[in-house]
């Protein structure tokens, strides 16, 4: 994902920018120069996360994979620990034994990295570095630099154990930043240099109610190579001071160390290394499933039955489906008691193809003659229109991509909307500024500009109104003939708090949850009434209707363009990777041509909407 366009998701998301400290806010502004350089491991990994940037690990986010385990998320995970696991040293020492492990299991996701993306570069500079050799001054020079970011302050040692006990920096960080939103944090403690991890977690469990006890609590427990890991969840008033943590902390150390169960597994120079959990990370509580209950489908399990049901569209309703289904299931079950298990699990899918009576055929691929990082982009009487963020500008080509000028804003430009196709009259939003521009883009003459209550992302205009998302509302804006009336206003809510693009159509509005992957049709005053979730798309990123109030979506991660219905009874994904669609950005239809045109960093696609014939 292009850095500029993962900042403007984070500049959307108010839940999780009230979770970022300035450091972070520091970092999150520094995306705009195009480039990731100054996020550190942990920003990105939250970012990760919380905006769902990869596939979800095999195992769940906090696990360790299995070796067999190789999608991105794994290797993500495997990242974390491996940076974990150097920064959490108490110093900045390594055997060879150790490097070699290191860099086999880096060169590993090097290499599916590169295959991934296509690409042969990480392996190449993973093993540059492998070969690269360093002098004496050199190597004390990185050892030291190396300390400086170690995540570990050594604090002090228990009174009934020899064991040091190490701050990670992170904790400092956050005694110093005061006062805390949430209730509890989620802490790491490292207790290192075990001699037998599998029973010290026995005999911890055992006494796991006497040891919560006061600020905090232990909500998990596992081994972790060489340590053992507990996952404390700490009271925010063990943060009001550094000496009320260490008291907490000494107290639960002391609490832990009085077990001569515990203490009798330690080695001589135990060490315990206490840190912010990567897991404070915001999610949507709708998602917060343990993962042994996700269900999977495996056609190829022999405990799978599949079945074809046709259903009526009357049954479309979720409550209505669950009761038929249930009674299909208890007729089911009276025929034959044993066919099904007690505990016995189903999976209920839509065809995918299902009373969708279109497909699309490629009229004309469109090379552009220029390369342009654009944020969206149009197809207005035979020109393709793409605003400029980066260099405040309109682009404008001719339909075979050549290019024929541009238009110097005064602002960073977003999103475009056609205001009236006959005299080449636009709408652009200015989210920086809060302000909208009414523009005839043949004389490049700005006809209005409109103030609006905050940062204005996606932009539609339908009927003499200019429909304009803001964070989680929409702002209506009428529009008369001459653009010189006063601009009367009304807003409404949408029915999610990160709406990142919208359209309209007749009396619906259109609008995409990103990260959620979830889209809403509601009325134009903001009702819902209906919302489409389903894995076959990731990350919607553009939205367009054709005159039928077919929608049709472009999946940003999901790399595909879906067409739902009007009434979202059916859906079928109509364009996918191999169609040309590496790199999608954005989708238009041009209601003149019946025409669809899909946008990649590459080039532009415009397709033909064609009904099969055998309809009618």
């Amino acid at each position: 994902m292009p850095a500029q366009a993962l900042e403007r998701m984070v500049s959307r998301d108010k839940e999780f920018r009230n979770t970022l400290d300035a450091d972070e806010r520091k970092m999150i502004q520094s995306l705009q120069s195009g480039n990731y350089d100054e996020i550190d491991f942990s920003l990105l990994y939250k970012l990760i996360r919380y905006f769902k940037l990869v596939d979800e690990p095999t195992k769940s986010w906090g696990n360790t994979p299995n070796t067999d385990d190789v999608n991105v998320g794994d290797d993500t995970e495997r990242l974390r620990r491996l940076r974990n696991k150097i920064t959490h040293k108490t110093r900045a020492d390594m055997t060879e034994i150790e490097l070699n492990k290191l860099f086999s299991d880096v060169t590993d996701i090097g290499k599916r990295a590169d295959k991934y993306l296509q690409k042969q570069i990480f392996e190449k500079e993973i093993e540059k570095l492998r070969k690269c050799s360093m002098d004496e001054d050199t190597k004390k020079k990185y050892i030291k630099l190396l300390e400086k970011y170690l995540d570990l302050q050594e604090m002090y040692k228990t009174n009934k154990t020899n064991c040091k006990i190490y701050l990670g920096k992170t904790i400092i960080k956050r005694l110093e930043d005061g006062t805390l939103e949430q209730d509890e944090t989620e802490c790491m403690l490292y207790l290192r240099k075990v001699k037998n991890e599998t029973d010290a977690v026995h005999r911890i469990n055992a006494i796991k109610d006497e040891l919560n006890k006061g600020n905090y609590k232990v909500v998990l427990l596992k081994v972790e190579e060489s340590s053992v890991l507990l996952k404390l969840s700490v009271h925010k008033t063990a943060f009001s001071s550094k000496d009320q943590f260490e008291n907490e902390i000494l107290s639960f150390l002391e609490r832990l160390f009085g077990y001569k169960e515990v203490v009798e597994l330690l080695e001589k120079e135990a060490e315990v290394l206490i840190s912010i959990s990567d897991y404070n990370i915001p999610c949507n509580k709708r998602e917060l499933v343990d993962a042994k209950s996700k269900l999977k489908f495996d056609p190829k399990s022999q405990n799978w039955l599949k079945l074809k049901l046709k259903m009526k569209d009357t049954d479309n309703e979720s409550e209505r489906v669950r009761n038929n289904l249930k009674q299909f299931l208890d007729n089911l079950t009276m025929l034959d008691s044993e066919i099904l298990d007690s505990n016995v699990d189903v999976v209920l899918e839509t065809t995918e193809n299902a009373g969708l009576p279109y497909y699309l055929t490629l009229r004309k691929e469109i090379k552009l003659s220029i390369a342009t990082d654009f944020m969206d982009g149009i197809l207005l009487n035979n020109q393709l229109l793409f605003t400029d963020f980066t260099d405040k500008r309109l682009l404008i080509f001719d339909i075979d991509g050549k290019f024929i000028r541009e238009i110097i804003l005064n602002y960073r430009p977003e999103s475009i909307a056609v205001v009236r196709c006959m005299d080449n009259t636009i709408a652009l939003t200015f989210p920086e500024d809060k302000q909208i521009a009414i523009m005839d883009v043949t004389s490049t003459e700005t006809l209005k500009m409109i103030k609006v209550s905050g940062k204005c992302w996606g932009i539609s205009y339908n009927k003499n109104f200019l429909y304009v998302a803001i964070e989680n509302m929409i702002e209506v804006l009428f529009i008369g003939d001459s653009f010189e009336p006063r601009v009367e206003k009304q807003k409404f809510s949408l029915p999610t708090k990160k709406a990142s693009c919208i359209t309209t159509r007749g009396d619906n509005l259109f609008c995409a949850d990103e990260s959620n992957h979830t889209i809403f049709c509601c009325d134009l005053t903001g009702n819902v009434i209906w919302r489409f979730n389903d894995a076959i798309l990731r990350c919607p990123k553009s939205l367009t209707t054709d005159t039928n109030s077919n929608l049709y979506v472009l999946g940003y991660f999901s790399k595909n363009v879906i067409l739902v219905s009007h009434d979202k009874r059916s859906h079928v994904q109509v364009l996918k990777e191999a169609d040309g669609l590496k790199n999608p950005r954005e989708i238009y239809y041009d209601d003149s041509s019946n025409g669809l045109l899909v946008c990649t960093t590459e080039q532009a696609l415009y397709f033909d909407i064609v009904k099969h014939l055998d309809t009618t």
